[in-house]
């Protein structure tokens, strides 16, 4: 079974913790785990980038399908 944080909150029991949430209560739990989120997201893009060094030679394929050299 798995745990969340230093609370050791299943996911049944925070399941169910959900399920009793007012809508407001259900809004800041949204802030926060957007917010939780975009810090996992951003220590992933700073752990990737650190990987590069400066005369690096880079390439990237853009959404449009122009592929960009650097």
């Amino acid at each position: 079974m798995k745990f969340f944080g230093a609370s050791k909150i299943s996911r049944e029991e925070l399941a169910e913790a959900i399920r009793a949430m007012a809508e407001e209560e259900l809004v800041f739990a949204n802030r926060l785990i957007i917010e939780r989120l975009k810090l996992l997201s951003q220590a992933r893009s700073t752990r990737l980038l650190s990987g590069f060094s400066v005369d690096d030679r880079v390439r990237f394929q853009g959404p449009d399908g122009d592929v960009k050299l650097g």
